[in-house]
């Protein structure tokens, strides 16, 4: 199953590295491609995370990643890629 990452996701995962950069240059490197690498792997499989709390209507998953979230939708022919969030944030009024 192939995975797209949103716009929004795309932007989060930047606004991430770019946080950790300021201090850490080469941690951002590594966080970013574990996140892409944690995205990717969602399509082995797609249903193994639990629901997104307050968005199970939505079918949005929530896939934990060192202290990130990869919030995710199973559509039928592909992963979408919602959002990638500090778990640390309220995330319910991020989408």
């Amino acid at each position: 199953m192939k995975v797209i990452l949103s716009e929004r996701a795309r932007r989060d995962l930047r606004t991430i590295a770019a946080w950790i950069s300021k201090d850490r240059p080469i941690a951002a490197k590594k966080i970013a491609l574990g996140l892409r690498v944690a995205c990717a792997m969602l399509a082995e499989q797609p249903y193994a995370y639990q629901f997104a709390e307050g968005r199970e209507n939505e079918g949005v998953r929530r896939a934990p990643y060192s202290r990130y979230l990869v919030l995710y939708r199973v559509e039928e022919s592909h992963i979408s890629i919602v959002r990638i969030l500090d778990g640390a944030r309220d995330v319910s009024g991020l989408f």
